[in-house]
């Protein structure tokens, strides 16, 4: 296993600072993430040592995401004589293979539309891009904008463009939404949009936050496909909204209000964060980043987890929350007018202290064991919170080589499909009992790792005992080590230190092998056994329906974990087969089954 590492990571940089790290609560994994000022993408572990990276093309954009075929998407960097001062401007989107290799690239700058901060690649092998596209103000005026909160060159609008890669360099855009399709306004009744704005929770206010000098009107910097409801979710930050709509819909029906599976064409089909922007009420977002929906297999599920970054307020947090949706999938409306709920489902932020504040980007992230992880951009900070809103990792991203200015870090699980097929699913830390296989430790039970290092266990209790070594991927499990959840931490031989949950059992009774041996005409059985002795009551041998008398049961001393457990004589329907299969039980708990060679008569 050391030698794949040696391989692997040829020059393994202590290039960050991990200020506080709680190895038995802090989530398994690799944090991925891409400074901004820099041209590669890390993968760092969670002792902030770097030990993969990607190469780019040219200055960095904002976004990167990780794949689960363990390739990238990143964003890059294409100037335009419109667009170039914009916060978060790209252009450049291309795909690296693990190994660094660049797949495909595209471009998407032109006079009047560009791509800039997020990217999200879809199922079908699609990316959707965020993009500015531009309005002359002639165009504006037409849509019912006040001429005199219009700058002179012109609106920035947003527009979301599906991209389906075409060769190496190409791509077709399949599908499009333009939030200009979508607006209304009460300015001037003889322009286009004209209609009731207090209310209209499905259309865009023209005139909402608009300004003579700042082009930048809606300021769109994150989007989230959501595959089982077809939807995409955007966040706002101008605004300090979320918006979703229908992904169902044909490029006709997404610039109407008409089609897709919900009816209402490109119209919104959700918003919260601000109902001020359409008249009806109080702010609970202040400036956001980063909305996307809680994946399946993640604690909160379904749920909408935001990075609030809460200018005016102080303190930037993570906000999650429940979306009112029925059981025909619709968004349902308050009586209000407005779209719930009126509380967040669970926030962090408010008592992190000092240094937890960043004006621009910022990311939220759940993580398998129910943690979140926040990035805190302008303070250089990524933090792991659990849901009891104690931090239990924080990273410096201020310092070392792979630090900077960073739009969004994640962490990915040893199990998580973006490392399955590359060399780290084989550096990752597996525990299994070791006579079963089963992934269920017991107190006493001889366990394996598939990587060599020191075994410490943390009980349901929350105390943790060093687990006793057979050798450096063999343990036994402390036999006074509480049952029910558990985490396992591996302090490795290569120096990376690895988490892993686990399950304790109450008893894991398992099976190695079993010897016989013939004394005076009878036929008497040893049986090498791992966490038999541990159980409250004497072990119960068995093959098929019939019980063997127990002589003795009792903990090799000289081996680690094995129990020895001595049957016999056999009973006389038994010495005439040629293969006996045998059973444990110790404490109503069974053990695998084990299949052995009867002696010859």
């Amino acid at each position: 296993m050391s030698r794949i590492l040696l391989g692997l990571l040829p020059s393994l940089l202590s290039a960050q600072v991990v200020t506080q790290h709680d190895v038995h609560r802090t989530s398994s994994g690799y944090v991925f993430y891409a400074p901004t000022a820099q041209e590669r993408s890390y993968l760092l572990s969670n002792e902030g040592r770097v030990v993969h990276s990607w190469p780019g093309s040219g200055q960095a954009g904002l976004a990167v995401k990780m794949l689960p075929d363990g390739s990238i998407l990143r964003t890059g960097i294409a100037f335009t004589t419109i667009f170039f001062a914009g916060s978060g401007v790209g252009g450049q989107v291309e795909k690296r293979s693990f190994n660094g290799a660049l797949l495909w690239t595209y471009r998407l700058p032109s006079e009047r539309v560009i791509q800039h901060h997020d990217i999200e690649a879809l199922p079908n092998g699609n990316v959707l891009m965020v993009a500015w596209e531009l309005k002359t103000p002639e165009e504006a005026r037409a849509a019912g904008r006040d001429p005199s909160r219009t700058p002179a060159n012109g609106v920035w609008s947003e527009a979301i463009f599906e991209v389906k890669p075409v060769g190496a360099t190409g791509g077709e855009i399949v599908w499009e939404w333009h939030a200009w399709d979508h607006l209304v306004q009460d300015f001037d009744r003889t322009r286009a949009n004209f209609g009731n704005v207090k209310g209209n929770v499905r259309r865009l206010d023209a005139n909402y936050r608009t300004s003579a000098t700042d082009p930048d009107w809606l300021h769109m910097n994150a989007v989230a496909y959501n595959e089982k409801l077809d939807q995409i979710v955007m966040s706002v930050r101008g605004w300090s909204e979320l918006w979703i709509v229908d992904h169902s819909t044909t490029k006709a029906q997404a610039a109407s209000s008409f089609g897709g599976k919900r009816g209402r064409g490109g119209d919104l089909l959700y918003r919260w964060g601000n109902a001020g922007a359409y008249g009806l009420g109080a702010q609970a977002l202040f400036e956001i980043h980063d909305a996307h929906w809680i994946a399946d297999d993640l604690p909160g599920a379904g749920r909408l987890l935001i990075f609030n970054n809460g200018v005016g307020r102080g303190y930037s947090s993570a906000d999650e929350i429940d979306t009112p949706i029925d059981a025909a999938g619709n968004y349902v409306l308050n009586d209000d007018g407005t779209f719930g709920p009126r509380e967040v489902a669970w926030t962090f932020g408010e008592t992190a202290g000092p240094n937890f504040f960043t004006r621009t980007a910022g990311a939220a992230h759940r993580l398998p064991n129910g943690n979140t992880m926040l990035c805190i951009s302008n303070a250089s900070r990524v933090v792991e919170v659990t849901p009891e809103k104690e931090i239990v990792w924080s990273l410096n991203l201020g310092a070392g080589e792979a630090g900077g200015y960073t739009f969004r870090a994640t962490r990915f699980s040893l199990d998580s499909p973006q490392l399955a097929k590359t060399p780290f699913a084989s550096l990752g830390l597996h525990v299994w009992h070791a006579a079963t296989n089963r992934r269920e430790l017991g107190p006493g039970a001889l366990a394996v790792t598939s990587t060599p290092g020191t075994v410490s266990i943390t009980d349901a209790t929350g105390f943790t005992r060093e687990a006793v070594a057979a050798n450096n991927v063999t343990f036994q499990t402390p036999r006074d080590v509480a049952s029910g959840p558990a985490r396992v931490t591996l302090r490795g031989s290569d120096g990376l230190v690895r988490s892993r949950d686990a399950r304790i059992e109450a008893l894991s009774p398992g099976l190695f092998a079993a010897t016989s041996v013939v004394f005076d005409g009878s036929v008497y059985l040893s049986i090498y056994a791992t966490g038999v002795t541990a159980g409250r009551t004497p072990p119960v041998v068995t093959s098929g329906d019939l019980t063997l008398p127990l002589l003795d049961s009792e903990p090799q001393p000289q081996f680690i974990g094995v129990d020895q457990i001595n049957v016999g004589p056999l009973p006389a329907e038994l010495l005439g087969k040629r293969d006996l299969r045998l059973l444990v039980t110790v404490d109503g708990i069974r053990s695998n089954t084990l299949l052995i060679a009867m002696p010859s008569q």
